[in-house]
C-alpha cells in the first residue's frame, strides 16, 4: 500500500483541504468557534496541532481564497483543471467503480452492518464555483455516512486526504483511488467499533512500544498514550480489511500486502490479519479482539526479544 509514506504536508495541509471543503461546499461557518469545534473532533491530529493558533491561521484561508481567484488568470488555469478531472473520470471511472465494487462484497463479511453502496460518478465537468471537483454517490439505503471522492490534481500522488464532518466523508487524491476509497470507508465502521473497545484496548497500551517508531514517524502516534494507541490499532485493523477487501482469497497477494506492511512498521499486521481470516462467528466482537491481541502480545515479546 503505497499510502504508508511519510507525508511532509501532514496535518497542516489536511487542515487547510478540510476547512476548504467544508467552509465552501458544505456550509461550515468560517468563524473562529466553528473552525475549533472541527479540530476538536480530529482525533487522529495530536492535541498540539489544533491549537487556537492553528484556528486562527485556518480562517485566514477564505480570504486568501477569494485574492486567489480574483487573480488574472484563473479562471484559465481552472477550466485546465476541470478538463483533468473530467478527463480522469471518463479514462478510468468504469474500472474504478467495479473494482469498489467487488471490494464492497467482499468487505460486508467481515462488517456486515456496512450494506452495499456504490460510488456513482459524476459525468458533467465540474463548474468554477467549487474548488475541487466531487463525485458523488448516493446515499446508502441505511442512511450511513456517504463517501465520495474528490479529485485534484495538485495533491501529491502518493498522498491521500480525508475529511469527515457530520455525514460528509471526502476522500481527495489526484486519481481515482479504489484502494483508498474502501479504506476510508472501513474506517467509518472500525472507528466507531474501537470507541466502544476503548477500556479493552487501553488496558493493552503496552503494546504500542514495539510499534512507537515508525508510527510516530507516520503520525498515526504523537505520544504514549491511550488515544495514540488506539489509533495505530484501528489504522493497522483498517489496512488489513482493506487488503482483504481488494485481494480477496488469493492469499499470495493478500500476505504480500501484509509483508509489505510489516516492512513498513506495522508489526502487529500479521496478528490482525491472521485473526480476522480465522475468526469465524466471532468476527470483530470483543471475543475476536481479545483473540487478537493475544496474538499481538506474542509479536511484540518476540520483537523485544529480536
Amino acid at each position: 500500500m503505497a499510502d504508508g509514506r511519510i507525508n511532509p504536508y501532514w496535518p497542516l495541509g489536511f487542515l487547510l483541504t478540510g476547512v476548504s471543503c467544508l467552509t465552501e461546499d458544505y456550509g461550515m461557518s468560517t468563524d473562529l468557534d466553528a473552525i475549533r469545534n472541527y479540530l476538536a473532533t480530529l482525533d487522529q491530529v495530536s492535541p498540539a496541532e489544533r491549537s487556537l493558533e492553528t484556528a486562527l491561521w485556518l480562517q485566514a484561508l477564505p480570504e486568501q481564497k477569494r485574492r486567489l481567484r480574483a487573480a488574472g488568470g484563473y479562471g484559465a488555469v481552472f477550466s485546465v483543471y476541470a478538463e483533468v478531472v473530467a478527463g480522469e473520470i471518463e479514462a478510468n471511472g468504469d474500472h474504478f467503480r467495479r473494482q469498489v465494487g467487488e471490494a464492497m462484497e467482499r468487505l460486508e463479511r467481515f462488517l456486515p452492518m456496512l450494506g452495499r453502496s456504490l460510488p456513482t460518478l459524476g459525468r458533467s465537468r465540474p463548474t468554477l464555483d467549487r474548488s475541487m471537483p466531487e463525485l458523488e454517490r448516493h446515499l446508502p439505503a441505511n442512511g450511513h455516512s456517504p463517501v465520495s471522492m474528490v479529485l485534484n490534481p495538485l495533491q501529491a500522488d502518493p498522498l491521500v486526504d480525508v475529511v469527515r464532518h457530520g455525514k460528509v466523508v471526502l476522500v481527495i487524491a489526484s486519481s481515482l483511488r479504489p484502494f483508498a476509497y474502501v479504506h476510508e470507508l472501513a474506517h467509518l465502521y472500525v472507528d466507531a467499533l474501537v470507541k466502544e473497545w476503548t477500556p479493552l484496548l487501553s488496558a493493552r497500551i503496552g503494546l504500542l512500544e514495539a510499534v512507537y517508531e515508525p508510527m510516530h514517524r507516520y503520525s498515526y502516534a504523537w505520544d504514549r498514550s491511550a488515544t495514540s494507541w488506539i489509533n495505530v490499532f484501528a489504522e493497522t485493523m483498517v489496512r488489513c480489511l482493506t487488503v482483504l477487501s481488494m485481494y480477496g482469497d488469493n492469499r499470495e497477494l493478500c500476505n504480500g500486502e501484509i509483508a509489505a506492511l510489516e516492512g513498513e512498521g506495522f508489526l502487529y499486521a500479521r496478528p490482525v490479519y491472521e485473526t480476522i481470516v480465522s475468526a469465524g462467528q466471532s468476527l470483530l466482537t470483543e471475543e475476536w479482539l481479545a483473540d487478537c491481541l493475544k496474538a499481538c502480545e506474542v509479536v511484540a515479546a518476540s520483537a523485544g526479544r529480536s
